[in-house]
């Protein structure tokens, strides 16, 4: 992990031309993440420098529900490469930068997650204890708009009743609810476990699942992401790349965490789009 890190940010390094303004890119509907400009601002997807690279976003604009970066860097101009290292060790040094090598280290993913990673969810991210997440909604079944799903929290729950309990405003009806909706299947018959695995890419992509080597997978893989989002930590896509590289099925993955970057179409340079097609005409080839 600490690795993948370094890579980001040495790749941002590698790709950047100073001055540098630092932005949020997050996902919603804000202009820096749907068009070019001129301003110097980084719009989502585009090469991340002083000013704008040619080809601007898709009118589509970027998807609801994102968020922003993680970064107490955003907003600001950076004139050297050094000065935005220093920056980002104002709180505590955890980076060291070569200038000579134009190339940086880190000292620790503990470090790497206090200054650009604070999580932004509560525990139970996606499956909320009152079923308010939209993940829950994913699991409706007649008669229930919204169901609970991991059964880890359930065990937990049961396990730790008595602890859970001296909390401020638990209910003890969590853990009756999670055990309740485990048990309920929809109009196909369908439990939520099963469907829960349908949700899962890793349930048919790795031998500790039961559903490996039982569908044809993808021989082709591209995944970018920002890793400054805090929706998720940088384990959910990085498992996903290490599984699909041990996959026999799977011939090529590329792979980036886009230093900088938020929930949103995330690049390294270039637009997303282009990009996007650009790598498939080649894996077709």
């Amino acid at each position: 992990m600490k690795k993948e890190v370094e890579q980001s940010l040495n790749n941002f390094l590698k790709d950047t031309t100073f001055p540098y303004k630092a932005t949020s890119n997050e996902g919603p509907s804000g202009a820096a993440a749907q068009t070019g400009t001129t301003t110097g601002k980084m719009p989502s997807g585009s090469k991340p420098s002083g000013t704008a690279k040619s080809g601007s976003q898709p009118s589509g604009g970027a998807p609801s529900g994102g968020t922003t970066s993680a970064s107490s860097t955003s907003g600001k101009t950076y004139k050297t490469a050094t000065a935005y290292i220093k920056a980002l060790n104002k709180n505590g040094k955890w980076i060291t930068y070569n200038a000579k090598k134009k190339t940086a280290t880190i000292t620790s993913m503990k470090a790497f997650v206090k200054h650009c990673k604070t999580a932004s969810k509560d525990v139970g991210a996606f499956d909320g204890l009152t079923r308010q997440q939209t993940e829950n909604k994913l699991f409706a079944t007649s008669g229930s708009s919204a169901n609970h799903f991991d059964s880890t929290i359930s065990k937990l729950l049961t396990a730790n009743h008595a602890k859970y309990a001296k909390l401020k405003n638990y209910k003890a009806s969590y853990a009756k609810a999670y055990q309740s909706d485990l048990k309920k299947t929809n109009a196909q018959g369908k439990s939520i476990q099963s469907r829960l695995n349908l949700y899962n890419p890793l349930y048919y992509l790795t031998s500790y699942y039961d559903g490996y080597n039982t569908s044809k997978v993808a021989k082709y893989w591209r995944i970018r992401t920002g890793i400054d989002q805090t929706d998720t930590a940088l384990t959910v896509e990085t498992n996903l790349a290490l599984t699909l590289k041990q996959n026999p099925q799977v011939k090529n993955v590329n792979f980036a965490t886009v230093w900088g970057q938020g929930h949103t179409e995330a690049e390294r340079t270039g637009n997303y789009e282009t990009n996007f097609i650009k790598w498939v005409n080649k894996s077709l080839k």
